[in-house]
Protein backbone atom coordinates (compact mmCIF):
# COMPACT_ATOMS: atom_id res chain seq x y z
CA UNK A 1 0.00 0.00 0.00
CA UNK A 2 1.47 3.51 -0.96
CA UNK A 3 0.92 6.82 1.00
CA UNK A 4 1.80 9.91 -0.39
CA UNK A 5 1.31 13.49 1.68
CA UNK A 6 1.53 16.24 0.40
CA UNK A 7 0.58 20.27 1.17
CA UNK A 8 -3.06 20.42 -1.21
CA UNK A 9 -2.34 24.11 -1.45
CA UNK A 10 0.78 23.14 -3.54
CA UNK A 11 -0.88 20.73 -5.68
CA UNK A 12 -3.46 22.89 -6.52
CA UNK A 13 -0.98 25.41 -8.06
CA UNK A 14 -0.98 25.19 -11.52
CA UNK A 15 2.41 27.14 -12.20
CA UNK A 16 4.18 24.53 -10.25
CA UNK A 17 5.65 21.36 -11.91
CA UNK A 18 6.81 19.71 -8.84
CA UNK A 19 6.17 20.07 -4.55
CA UNK A 20 7.89 18.41 -2.15
CA UNK A 21 5.95 15.13 -1.08
CA UNK A 22 6.42 12.11 2.13
CA UNK A 23 6.01 8.58 0.77
CA UNK A 24 5.24 5.55 2.93
CA UNK A 25 4.91 2.04 1.48
CA UNK A 26 4.49 -1.37 3.20
CA UNK A 27 3.62 -4.34 1.61
CA UNK A 28 2.67 -8.00 3.04
CA UNK A 29 4.42 -11.01 0.99
CA UNK A 30 4.48 -14.67 1.18
CA UNK A 31 8.52 -15.99 1.50
CA UNK A 32 11.03 -15.11 -1.73
CA UNK A 33 11.98 -17.81 -3.85
CA UNK A 34 15.35 -17.59 -3.10
CA UNK A 35 14.79 -18.04 0.90
CA UNK A 36 13.40 -21.72 -0.19
CA UNK A 37 11.52 -21.96 3.07
CA UNK A 38 8.54 -23.74 0.48
CA UNK A 39 5.21 -24.13 2.06
CA UNK A 40 6.07 -23.01 5.26
CA UNK A 41 4.68 -21.11 7.33
CA UNK A 42 5.16 -17.60 8.03
CA UNK A 43 5.46 -13.78 5.83
CA UNK A 44 7.79 -10.91 4.82
CA UNK A 45 6.12 -7.42 5.98
CA UNK A 46 8.01 -4.74 3.83
CA UNK A 47 7.75 -0.78 5.49
CA UNK A 48 9.64 1.83 4.15
CA UNK A 49 9.12 5.99 4.29
CA UNK A 50 10.76 8.72 2.47
CA UNK A 51 10.77 11.85 0.64
CA UNK A 52 11.14 13.46 -2.74
CA UNK A 53 14.62 15.04 -3.05
CA UNK A 54 13.64 18.47 -5.13
CA UNK A 55 16.61 18.74 -6.40
CA UNK A 56 16.53 14.90 -7.48
CA UNK A 57 19.84 13.31 -7.64
CA UNK A 58 22.23 16.46 -7.37
CA UNK A 59 20.86 15.94 -2.92
CA UNK A 60 21.58 12.66 -2.80
CA UNK A 61 24.47 11.66 -0.21
CA UNK A 62 27.88 11.39 -2.00
CA UNK A 63 28.44 7.57 -0.70
CA UNK A 64 25.20 6.91 -2.69
CA UNK A 65 25.72 8.87 -5.62
CA UNK A 66 29.35 6.81 -5.76
CA UNK A 67 27.40 3.44 -5.83
CA UNK A 68 24.65 4.15 -8.07
CA UNK A 69 27.82 5.77 -10.68
CA UNK A 70 29.68 2.61 -10.10
CA UNK A 71 26.98 -0.34 -9.72
CA UNK A 72 23.81 1.16 -11.46
CA UNK A 73 24.34 4.44 -13.33
CA UNK A 74 21.16 3.88 -15.19
CA UNK A 75 19.77 5.44 -12.02
CA UNK A 76 21.42 8.80 -12.25
CA UNK A 77 18.23 10.22 -14.21
CA UNK A 78 14.22 8.92 -13.72
CA UNK A 79 13.10 6.48 -16.68
CA UNK A 80 11.76 8.43 -19.47
CA UNK A 81 9.18 6.14 -20.42
CA UNK A 82 7.36 3.09 -19.39
CA UNK A 83 8.78 -0.32 -19.76
CA UNK A 84 6.54 -3.87 -19.53
CA UNK A 85 7.23 -5.66 -18.19
CA UNK A 86 7.95 -4.06 -14.52
CA UNK A 87 10.63 -5.45 -12.78
CA UNK A 88 9.03 -6.85 -9.28
CA UNK A 89 11.39 -8.64 -6.44
CA UNK A 90 9.84 -11.54 -7.66
CA UNK A 91 11.31 -11.76 -10.91
CA UNK A 92 14.55 -10.20 -10.01
CA UNK A 93 15.42 -13.09 -7.82
CA UNK A 94 14.06 -15.29 -9.93
CA UNK A 95 16.78 -13.69 -12.69
CA UNK A 96 19.42 -14.29 -10.31
CA UNK A 97 18.40 -17.69 -9.07
CA UNK A 98 18.71 -18.67 -12.59
CA UNK A 99 22.04 -17.00 -13.06
CA UNK A 100 23.10 -19.33 -10.33
CA UNK A 101 24.02 -16.04 -8.39
CA UNK A 102 22.19 -16.98 -4.97
CA UNK A 103 22.55 -20.17 -4.09
CA UNK A 104 22.23 -22.45 -1.50
CA UNK A 105 25.45 -22.50 1.36
CA UNK A 106 27.64 -25.45 0.74
CA UNK A 107 27.16 -27.76 4.28
CA UNK A 108 30.18 -29.81 5.27
CA UNK A 109 28.33 -33.23 5.30
CA UNK A 110 30.77 -36.07 7.40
Amino acid sequence: MFHFYADKSLLCNAELNSVPVNISWTRVSPWMPFMEMGDKTGNLIFSCVGYKLQNGYSELPLHIKKYVELKNPQFKNAPDSFTEPNETSWTYFKKLMEKQILTKPKTNKK
